[in-house]
Parts: structure tokens; C-alpha cells; sequence
């Protein structure tokens, strides 16, 4: 009899290990996905600083997007003929071909508050084989190269501004968000070379000194022309 007892609690037993989550309070979750501005590493303040960068960023690389395709209409007499009405629709065509996937990736980059917006950027780059990786990184050179000459030219015109203040202000902005951009090619750039999203984080995190070198380099130019 007490065999017989002892035979039914072992099964009752056995029959309750399969139910053992009702002795826990608390079941485990599942893992949380965090996206990369919502990350509890990053302090509010650094977020806001990524957020005004990647707005920054949209805005100038959309504007150096047009501009470099009216760089490269630049020694078409045709282009240049045309009236400017048909110019601009050409820049704004040849724009949403040329240069659309990227101020694509930008502003989607931008609306869905992925961060930073650089490598969130090149996350999506061509990865493909060399050759095509190669021309890549001359477009993205191009583009740096572009911004660039733009910077220097406006800090040689801002050197000749004396007075008004408020054309010198705005010109400082307008060349600080061409600045901000850069960082933005430069990254396309690291991607279309060395191909991985390590090397574009590595550049990223010493982008500051990258801006230093550059705003340096743009200030030297400046005062000999």
C-alpha cells in the first residue's frame, strides 16, 4: 500500500515539472531589441546632439546632392544654354537619378531617428565587387571634394566680409551643416573601400578630429587665395 502511495506521488511529480513556470513569478522575456538613439548607453544630451547632426546632415547633403549634379552639367555647353527653367528640371531630373537612392537612405535614416546617421547611412551601401566599389568611392570623393571647394570659397568670401554681421552668420551656417555632410560621404567612402560597418564606426567616433583637420586645412587654403 504505501509502495502504491509512493508510486502515485512520484507521477504526480514527474506530471508537474512540465508546469514548474507557475512557481515563478516572474517567466523570463524575451529580449529587448533597442534601436540606436534609444540606446540606455547614449546620455539625453549626446542624443539631441546626434538628432540636430543627422537633421543637419539631410539638409546640406540634399543641397550638395544638387549642387554636385549642377557640377557636373558645369562643362556642358547644351546644359548651359538651356532656359533656366528646363536647366532645373534637368538638375532636379538628373538629381533623382543620380543621387536619389542615397538622399533616400538619408532621410529615411533621418525620419526613423536611426543613429548616428552615418553609419546608419553606409549601414545600406553598395557592398558589391571591387570594381563597382572602387567607382563608388570616387563618387563619394567626388562629393567630399565638391563640399570642399564650397567651404573654401565661402571662407575665403567670409575673410573679405567687413560690418554686417548677419551675412557672415548665415554663411557660417550654411558652411557648418556642409561640414556636417561631409562626415556623411566620408563614411560612404570608408564603406565603398574597406567594405565592413567596423572601419565606418571606427572613422565615426573620431569624426571630431576628422572635422578639425579638415576646417584647418579649408582656413589655410582660404587665406592664400
Amino acid at each position: 500500500m504505501a509502495e502504491r502511495s509512493a508510486s502515485r506521488n512520484r507521477c504526480i511529480a514527474d506530471a508537474l515539472d512540465g508546469f514548474t513556470y507557475l512557481d515563478d513569478p516572474e517567466p523570463e522575456q524575451p529580449e529587448r531589441v533597442l534601436l540606436p538613439d534609444t540606446d540606455d548607453t547614449v546620455s539625453p544630451f549626446f542624443r539631441r546632439l546626434e538628432n540636430l547632426e543627422a537633421w543637419i546632415a539631410a539638409f546640406s547633403g540634399t543641397l550638395l546632392s544638387l549642387f554636385f549634379v549642377c557640377m557636373l552639367l558645369l562643362p556642358n555647353q547644351l546644359a548651359i544654354a538651356m532656359p533656366i527653367g528646363a536647366y532645373l528640371l534637368l538638375v532636379f531630373g538628373l538629381g533623382a537619378v543620380l543621387e536619389g537612392p542615397f538622399l533616400f537612405r538619408l532621410w529615411a535614416s533621418t525620419f526613423s531617428r536611426q543613429r548616428p546617421i552615418g553609419p546608419a547611412v553606409a549601414r545600406r551601401a553598395f557592398t558589391g565587387n571591387v570594381l563597382l566599389r572602387m567607382l563608388a568611392a570616387a563618387w563619394w570623393f567626388g562629393h567630399l571634394a565638391m563640399a570642399m571647394m564650397f567651404i573654401v570659397l565661402g571662407e575665403v568670401q567670409l575673410l573679405k566680409v567687413k560690418g554686417n554681421i548677419a551675412p557672415v552668420i548665415l554663411a557660417s551656417l550654411m558652411l557648418f551643416g556642409m561640414s556636417v555632410c561631409c562626415n556623411v560621404f566620408i563614411a560612404l567612402f570608408v564603406k565603398a573601400v574597406f567594405r565592413t560597418d567596423s572601419a565606418v564606426e571606427t572613422f565615426w567616433r573620431w569624426r571630431l578630429l576628422v572635422d578639425i583637420s579638415l576646417t584647418g586645412v579649408a582656413l589655410a587654403v582660404a587665406t592664400r587665395i
